[in-house]
C-alpha cells in the first residue's frame, strides 16, 4: 500500500481569490461570486476563549466575502452578534467586539511602503455606530496612512455588516496581477454581557488553528485568480475541515470523507524529501509511519481526487519524536539526579525542548521557530553524548558550550518566541540565581551596534570598558525597560523619550528619573498637564535645552516629550521594568548583544569575560561567582542561619499556550527545574485550565515538581492581578472588591502584577504612595520597586514578589520569589506571603534581594552556606524525579493539543523497533 517516494512534486497551494469585474468600484456592490469563508464553527475558537462558552452562530459568527481588483482588495464582513459593544478607542479596539484583518506579502517578500518595508499589517475594525461610522486602526511596523482605507458599515437586525476596500497603494509597489499571492488571517472578537460580567471569545481563521499567529509565516496564502474553480493548486482549508487523529503512537487515522473518490497522502520533510506516499479510499484508513523516518518536522498532504483529477490539498503538520523519547525512556531519573544532578537537569531541558516543539507545531510559531527548536534539541543531545555541536548550529546555540561536561550548575535558555529572539545564561547556586545575562542576536553587527548605542543613550551615566573578545562595551547606570500599553502613561508624573535610533518607540520614565538623562531637546503635546509643562520648561531653560515643536523631533538625537503622544507617532511603548535604576554591563561581540549584571562590578566583569570564552563552567569558577555575590551583601545574623534552610525560590507569574504563552504547561515545569527553580505558579490569563491539566499530568506520571494553580485576572486598561493557590477559575469580570473576596474564599492571595504598566486603574494608589496592601486587599506587589525605600522608611513596606511573567517558556532573564516555609505547598506559599516571609530576588539589580530585614538576612545566609544550599536543591531534585516517568509525562501532555490538526509520533517503548540499530 505504501511506497517510499523521492520524486513526487510538492504542490504549492493557495486559496483561490476571485477577481472583481474590471468596471467594479467601491460605490457599487460586487456582481460576481466571490471567495467566501466562515467564522462560524467551534473548531475555529481560539484556545483562550474558554472563559465564555460559545452558544452557536446566533451568539456570534461571520461570513466573509473577499475578492481582488487591479486597484486593491475588497472585503464584506457579515457579522451575526446578539450583543454588540465596543467603547474602546484605537489602538485597543481588539479588547471588545472587533474584526481583525492581518495582511502579509508572500514569504520572503515585504510590502514596500513609502515609510519603509513591512512584513505585515493589521487592520482593526470596530462595529459600525448607528450613523454608520466604523472605528478603525492600522498596526504597521512603518508609517502607514489609515486614511486611504475605504469603509462603510451598518447595523442589521441580528448584527452588522462592514465593507472594506484596501487600495493597492497601501500594500506597496509589489506585482499585482493574476497569480499574485497575499497572505491573510482573520480574527473575530466578541464581548458579551452575561449576568453581571463581560465575557470574551475570539474566532481565528487563516493562522494556526485555535491561536493568534504572531508570525505572518502562518497566515493562509490566497492567490489572485479569475474565479474560484478548484484544482491541484487549491488550498482546501476554507472549504474542507478534514479530520484525522493519532490512533496509535506511530499511526494516524484518516477519517472518512465524502470529498472526492480517493485521497493521495504524502509525507514530506522540511528538507523537501518525500518519505512516503499512499492512496487512501474516501472511507478513510490508517497510515503507519515507517520507523526509518528520523525525528523531525514533516507535512502530511492530503489531495482528494475525483475521476483522477485533483480537487485541491489539505496540509497537516507531523512531529516525529520517537527516537528522542526512546532515549528519555532509558534513563533512571532518580539515580541520575543523585549521581550527576546537573546532567539530570540537562536532560530536563531536553524534555522542555520536546514540549516546545509540540507546542510550536500547533500554536503560534513559525516554521523558522520550529526549525530552531529542532536545532536546539540536536545541540542539547550532542552535548549529552559528548559530541561536538552540529556544524550548522546557529550562533546563539554556541552558548551551550558553556555547560559542556555538566560539572557545575548552569542554565542556557533560548526564547520560545518568534517576536523576540533571545538567549539567557544564568548561573544558579541551588535555586539562588547568582548572575545572569540576556543575549540578543541581531541580523548583523551594524544593527547590534545601533542597539548598543541606543542603550547607552538611555543610561544616566555610561563609561567605556574593555572586555576580552568584545567589539564594544560599556558600564552604565540606568533603568531596564519592558513593554507597556499606550494608555499606561500617566502624564502628570511621566514623560516620554524618543531616540533617533528607534523613532517608533517611546521610552517612559517618571520626570524625576528622566531629567537625569542627557536629552537634546524637549517638546510638548497639546494636552500636556500644566504642572508637568512648567517643570520641564523650567528645567530646559536652566540647562539651555531647546524647546521644539513635536514634528521637529526627528532632527534630534534624544527628545523628551511631556504629555500623551498623539496616535500613530509610535508603535511600541516601554516603561521601567523595576522602577529603579541599576548598574549594567552591556557589550557586543559581532552581531550578538549582551546585557548583564553590573553589581557587584567585579562579578559582572568576570562573568562577561566568561561568556565570551566559550569554555565550560567549572566547579571552581561557580564557587568563585558565589563568593563574589555573597561578599557584596550585608553580614547575616545568627537567626538567619536557621531560616536559610527553609527557603524556596520560584516564579509566581507564568503563561502557557493555554493563554498567550508559547509552550505547554508540562514544558514550562520541566524548564523551571532546569533553570534552578524550586516551585512554579502557572497563571494563564483568566483561566486555570492549563495549571489544572498539569496537576493531573504530574500525578499520573510521578513528576513531583511543586506546582501551584494560579490565574492572572486580566482587565486591560484596569488592572492585572494574580490569584493563587486556586481550586477553580475566578470570574475575571468581577469588580475589584469581589475579585479579592472570591480569591480569599479559596484561600488565595492577591498579587498586583507589573504596577503602572498593562493596566492603570490602580495607579491612583500607586502614585499616592499609600499602604496599598492594607487598604486594598492586595497581599503582594510584583517587581516595581519605585517606592521601595520611601515605603520602608515610612514603615509601610508591602510584600514584594518577583517573577518572569514568562510568555517565552524560559526563566533566566527576570526576577524570582523567595519564601520561607518548612515544606512547600500552594497553601504554604500563600501563608508565607501573608506573614511577610517572602521577598523578591533579582540578580540584575544592585540590591539583589528586596524584602524585610529578616528575609534579606536569610537569603544572605543561604548564599554563604555554600554546600548546604546546593545540597538542599539536589535533594529536592531527587524528590521530584524519584518516581518520574518522563516519557509518560510528555505523552500525557498531548491533552494540551487535543483537537488540533497536528500529529505527534511518539513510540519509544515499541518492541518492533531497535533505534540503536537505526
Amino acid at each position: 500500500m505504501y511506497q517510499q517516494c523521492d520524486c513526487f512534486a510538492r504542490i504549492a497551494a493557495a486559496v483561490p481569490l476571485a477577481a472583481l469585474p474590471e468596471e467594479w468600484n467601491f460605490d457599487t456592490s460586487p456582481v460576481t461570486e466571490l471567495t467566501q469563508i466562515g467564522l462560524n464553527e467551534e473548531w475555529q475558537l481560539m484556545r483562550n476563549s474558554s472563559v465564555a462558552p460559545w452558544r452557536g452562530t446566533a451568539d456570534v459568527s461571520a461570513r466573509v466575502s473577499l475578492g481582488w481588483h487591479a486597484n486593491g482588495l475588497f472585503f464584506r464582513f457579515e457579522v451575526t452578534d446578539d450583543d454588540i459593544r465596543n467603547d474602546r478607542e484605537a489602538p485597543e479596539l481588539w479588547q471588545q467586539d472587533c474584526l481583525e484583518l492581518f495582511l502579509a506579502p508572500p514569504k520572503g517578500r515585504t510590502f514596500r511602503l513609502t515609510g519603509g518595508e513591512a512584513d505585515r499589517m493589521q487592520i482593526l475594525l470596530g462595529p459600525p455606530a448607528k450613523n454608520g461610522r466604523v472605528k478603525n486602526y492600522i498596526f504597521c511596523p512603518v508609517p502607514c496612512d489609515a486614511g486611504l482605507l475605504q469603509l462603510r458599515g451598518q447595523r442589521t437586525g441580528d448584527g452588522y455588516y462592514i465593507e472594506l476596500f484596501v487600495p493597492r497603494t497601501m500594500l506597496g509597489e509589489n506585482d499585482w496581477r493574476e497569480g499574485t499571492e497575499i497572505r491573510m488571517q482573520l480574527l473575530l472578537d466578541d464581548s458579551d454581557v452575561r449576568g453581571d460580567t463581560i465575557q470574551t471569545r475570539s474566532f481565528s481563521f487563516g493562522g494556526k488553528r485555535g491561536a493568534f499567529s504572531e508570525t505572518p509565516d502562518d497566515y493562509l496564502p490566497f492567490r489572485f485568480c479569475a474565479d474560484t474553480v478548484q484544482g491541484e493548486t487549491t488550498l482546501l482549508d476554507p472549504f474542507w475541515h478534514a479530520t484525522a487523529k493519532n490512533r496509535f503512537p506511530d499511526r494516524i487515522q484518516i477519517e472518512a470523507t465524502p470529498f472526492g473518490d480517493a485521497i493521495l497522502a504524502t509525507l514530506t520533510g522540511t528538507d523537501g524529501i518525500f518519505r512516503m506516499t499512499a492512496t487512501l479510499p474516501p472511507t478513510g484508513d490508517i497510515l503507519t509511519i515507517p520507523a526509518e523516518v528520523p525525528d523531525g518536522a514533516y507535512t502530511l498532504t492530503l489531495q482528494p481526487n475525483r475521476d483522477g483529477k485533483p480537487l485541491g490539498v489539505r496540509h497537516f503538520p507531523i512531529i516525529n519524536l520517537s527516537r528522542t523519547l526512546w532515549r528519555l525512556g532509558k534513563l533512571v531519573w532518580a539515580e541520575l539526579a543523585a549521581r550527576d544532578p546537573w546532567r539530570a537537569c540537562a536532560w530536563l531541558s531536553v524534555v522542555s525542548t520536546v514540549e516546545f516543539i509540540k507546542a510550536a507545531a500547533i500554536a503560534r510559531q513559525s516554521e523558522a521557530d520550529l526549525r530552531r527548536a529542532f536545532d536546539e534539541l540536536d545541540c542539547r543531545l550532542a552535548l549529552l553524548d559528548g559530541k561536538p555541536l552540529p556544524e550548522n548550529a546557529e550562533e546563539p546555540l554556541w552558548l551551550l558550550e558553556l555547560s559542556r561536561g555538566f560539572e557545575a550548575q548552569i542554565a542556557v535558555e533560548f526564547s520560545r518566541s518568534n517576536w523576540q529572539q533571545m538567549a539567557t545564561v544564568v548561573i544558579p547556586w541551588g535555586d539562588f540565581p547568582l548572575v545572569n545575562s540576556q543575549i540578543y542576536p541581531y541580523s548583523d553587527a551594524v544593527t547590534a551596534q545601533n542597539r548598543l548605542e541606543l542603550l547607552r543613550e538611555l543610561q544616566f551615566q555610561a563609561n567605556k570598558i574593555a572586555i576580552p573578545g568584545a567589539d564594544d562595551a560599556f558600564f552604565g547606570t540606568g533603568h531596564m525597560f519592558d513593554g507597556a500599553l499606550y494608555y499606561d502613561l500617566v502624564p502628570e508624573v511621566m514623560v516620554s523619550l524618543i531616540s533617533a535610533r528607534a523613532p517608533r518607540t517611546a521610552y517612559r520614565l517618571n520626570w524625576e528619573e528622566a531629567q537625569k538623562l542627557a536629552f537634546d531637546a524637549v517638546a510638548f503635546t497639546d494636552d500636556a498637564p500644566e504642572t508637568m509643562r512648567h517643570a520641564v520648561e523650567t528645567f530646559a531653560v536652566a540647562h539651555h535645552i531647546p524647546v521644539i515643536a513635536l514634528e521637529a523631533r526627528v532632527k534630534y538625537r534624544l527628545v523628551l516629550i511631556a504629555g500623551q503622544l498623539p496616535m500613530g507617532i509610535c508603535d511600541a511603548f516601554m516603561q521601567s521594568l523595576c522602577g529603579i535604576p541599576t548598574d549594567s554591563i552591556i557589550f557586543r561581540c559581532g552581531r550578538m548583544l549582551y546585557e548583564t549584571t553590573g553589581s557587584p562590578r567585579e562579578l559582572g566583569m568576570e562573568f562577561a569575560s566568561f561568556l565570551l570564552t566559550g569554555q565550560p563552567l567549572t566547579k571552581e569558577l561557580a564557587e568563585h561567582f558565589r563568593s563574589l555575590r555573597a561578599a557584596a551583601l550585608p553580614e547575616p545574623n545568627a537567626t538567619a542561619q536557621c531560616a536559610a534552610a527553609e527557603l524556596w525560590i520560584g516564579d509566581t507569574h507564568t503563561h502557557t499556550l493555554y493563554s498567550d504563552g508559547t509552550t505547554t504547561p508540562a514544558g514550562l515545569a520541566a524548564e523551571a527545574l532546569y533553570a534552578g527553580l524550586s516551585f512554579l505558579v502557572v497563571s494563564d490569563h483568566n483561566l486555570t485550565d492549563g495549571a489544572l491539566a498539569l496537576k493531573q499530568i504530574e500525578a499520573e506520571s510521578g513528576f513531583n515538581f511543586p506546582l501551584v494553580v494560579g490565574e492572572e485576572i486580566t482587565m486591560n486598561n484596569k488592572f492585572h492581578l494574580n490569584l493563587y493557590p486556586l481550586i477553580s477559575t475566578v470570574d475575571c469580570n468581577l469588580r475589584f472588591d469581589d475579585l479579592v473576596a472570591a480569591a480569599h474564599a479559596q484561600g488565595a492571595i492577591v498579587q498586583w502584577n507589573h504596577p503602572t504598566s498593562w493596566g492603570t486603574a490602580l495607579n491612583r494608589y500607586w502614585f499616592h504612595g499609600g499602604n496599598i496592601v492594607e487598604r486594598d486587599g492586595i497581599n503582594a506587589v510584583e517587581r516595581n520597586l519605585e517606592h521601595f525605600e520611601r515605603w520602608r522608611a515610612a514603615g509601610k513596606l508591602p510584600v514584594y514578589v518577583g517573577s518572569t511573567d514568562t510568555h517565552m517558556g524560559i526563566f533566566g532573564h527576570f526576577d524570582s520569589t523567595v519564601v520561607r516555609t518548612r515544606e512547600f505547598s500552594g497553601a504554604a506559599l500563600a501563608e508565607a506571603i501573608r506573614t511577610r516571609h517572602a521577598a523578591m530576588i533579582n540578580c540584575r539589580l544592585n540590591g539583589y534581594v528586596y524584602g524585610d530585614e529578616a528575609m534579606t538576612a536569610a537569603v544572605v545566609a543561604a548564599l554563604r552556606q555554600s554546600e548546604e544550599t546546593r545540597e538542599r536543591f539536589r535533594r529536592r531534585l531527587i524528590r521530584v524525579l524519584q518516581a518520574a516517568d518522563l516519557v509518560r509525562y510528555i505523552s500525557l501532555s498531548d491533552a494540551v493539543v487535543n483537537g488540533a490538526d497536528c500529529f505527534l509520533l511518539i513510540n519509544p517503548a515499541s518492541n518492533r523497533v531497535d533505534f540503536e540499530k537505526l
